[in-house]
Parts: structure tokens; sequence; C-alpha cells
């Protein structure tokens, strides 16, 4: 019988030891804690049960405190403009119109500058005067009154009153080497006409031949001169034929009547085709210069002569203005 009694007592604390272990293994699992982790303090244990672990922290959302902002937050919210070179880079800004342009300003218009093809660079200007113009000169007349009057008003200088630009003026461009060209030489002509030389000035290349006529009835006597040397000296009656003269050497030539002293004439003449004779508002044009240090002359027959020196480019325009005074 004390077999029996010690046999169930064992028994029952077997059960009872079981029954306490299953107790601690599902606490255990209702606490996360394993059964390894039994020395951990209680306080421990109740920390990590009422105390969850942190989650994965969201970016915080912004609240939309206004539907539409006001001007202010709008500035505000623009992105800084950005720096170059210490310049800041802002909306270009309208430009002002321009102000109107004074209708009483006299209008000049140079001649046209683009290059002509193959002729390489170009040479525009004008030749103006800035004094005052002198009158006329008045000569009497004391022979062939019929055909030439009784005075005879000569007016050398002629300027435009709008551009200031003087008319006849010769431009020559000196080039210190030998030119060849194809060019044919133009001849120039020189009429007795209204007992004056038409027309009063004019420029051409060494060799052209010079044709001189009478378009008055009564007799002429033409004398061209170069430096003080008779070059030609021709009476020329009423309806004859026209007489044809080439001038061979450079230099200004003279040309006089010994019938009527008062009518009087200029032709220049240069080896080169780098030359031209201002137009009555004074402009002139002279293509196909060689690149390089050039000097320029211009001159008329009352003002006198003036001169610079400039640089030609291989290609582009040279604008230029003399000046009389």
């Amino acid at each position: 019988m004390v077999g029996c009694s010690s046999h169930r007592m064992l028994r029952s604390g077997v059960s009872a030891f079981i029954a306490a272990l299953q107790v601690l293994a599902i606490a255990s699992m209702g606490t996360g804690v394993h059964a390894a982790d039994s020395s951990r303090s209680m306080y421990d244990l109740e920390k990590s049960v009422k105390e969850p672990k942190p989650s994965k922290s969201l970016a915080p959302i912004r609240k939309q405190t206004q539907k539409n902002p006001t001007p202010l937050d709008r500035e505000r919210w623009k992105k800084p403009v950005p720096l170059q070179n210490g310049i800041k880079l802002d909306k270009p800004q309208a430009i002002p119109p321009p102000k109107p342009v004074d209708s009483n300003l006299p209008k000049v218009e140079l001649p046209v500058t683009q290059d002509t093809a193959g002729a390489g660079p170009v040479v525009v200007g004008r030749v103006v005067y800035r004094g005052t113009l002198p009158p006329p000169t008045q000569m009497e007349v004391t022979r062939d009154v019929e055909v030439c009057g009784p005075v005879v008003n000569i007016v050398p200088l002629s300027v435009d009153p709008v551009s200031h630009g003087v008319r006849n003026a010769i431009v020559h461009i000196g080039v210190r080497q030998e030119i060849t060209d194809d060019v044919p030489l133009q001849v120039s002509v020189v009429k007795n006409q209204q007992c004056a030389f038409y027309p009063r000035v004019a420029a051409l290349r060494t060799g052209a031949q010079t044709e001189i006529s009478n378009d008055d009835p009564l007799m002429h006597n033409t004398n061209m001169t170069i430096n003080s040397r008779t070059v030609l000296n021709v009476a020329l009656v009423a309806g004859g034929n026209p007489i044809r003269k080439p001038l061979k050497k450079e230099g200004l030539y003279l040309i006089k009547c010994n019938v009527h002293k008062f009518m009087e004439a200029y032709r220049y003449v240069f080896d080169d085709p780098f030359f031209d004779q201002t137009n009555e508002t004074g402009q002139f044009r002279i293509v196909g210069l060689p690149p390089g240090f050039h000097a320029v002359s211009v001159w008329h027959e009352t003002l006198g002569v003036l001169h610079k020196e400039i640089q030609v480019p291989v290609r582009g325009t040279v604008t230029l203005e003399f000046e009389f005074k």
C-alpha cells in the first residue's frame, strides 16, 4: 500500500511539473520571450510588452493651409535667380522705343558699301565743305558778246546745301606697284559750248583719248598744258570736226581758250584706275585696291588738296570723310 501511495505521489508531482512547464511556455510565447531568456527581469519583460518596436517614420505631409496662394507667397516660393559672372540673370526688360528723329537734320546716304564680286576691298566716302560759300566770280566779256553774253558768272565751287558735299573733287589712292588690267580706256570729252568747257573737271587714265569739239557758232582756240608745258594748241572753227589727242603723261592738265580768256577747265590723269570724281553730294567710291597702307589725296580746283593714309583690308569696306573749311 505504501508503494502504491508513493507511486501515485510521484506521478502527481510529474504531472504538476509538466503543467508548470506548459504554463511557462505559454507565457513566453505571449510576451515574445523564449525560455532561454528567463534570466531577464520582470521589468524588462513588462517594458517589452508595453512599448512596441518603433516603425519606419514616414515623411511629414505638408498640410495645405490655403487653396489660392497670395502674390506674396508666389514671390517667396520663387527659385533663386542664378548668377553668371556676377551678373543677375533675369528676364530681359522691354527696350524703350527710339526717340523720334529730328526732321530738320540733313539726311546723308553714303554709297552702297557691299564688296564687288572679285574686286577686293572697297573705299567709299564723302568730301564736304563747312565754310562760307564764296560768291560767283563775274567776268566781263569783250569779244563775241552776241554768243557769250556781256558778263560770265563762274562758279567753280559747287556744294550741296543738305549734305555739304563738294562736287567735282578728284579722289585718288596711290598704289606703289605696277597695275595691269584689261579695262578699255574711255574717251574724255572736252566741249566748247556757250563759251565754256563741258565738263569743267574730269579724271582719266594715261593714254586715254581726249576728244575736243566746238558747238558754238564762232571760233575757239583750245590750249592744253601740263606743268606749264603745251600739250595741245588747236583752233576749232564753227562746225569743224572733233580733234582727238591722247594724254600720255600723268598729272594735272589745264585747258584754256586763247580767244576767250575766261574759259577754263581741268583734266586729271592717273597711271592707275584707283580714282573717282565726287558727284553732286560729294560721294566717291573706289574698288579693287590691293590690301595694305595707301595714301589718299583729294584735289579741288579752288579748295586745294587734302591727304590721308589708310589701311585697306583684304576684304571689307573702308569709309572716309574729307573736310574742307
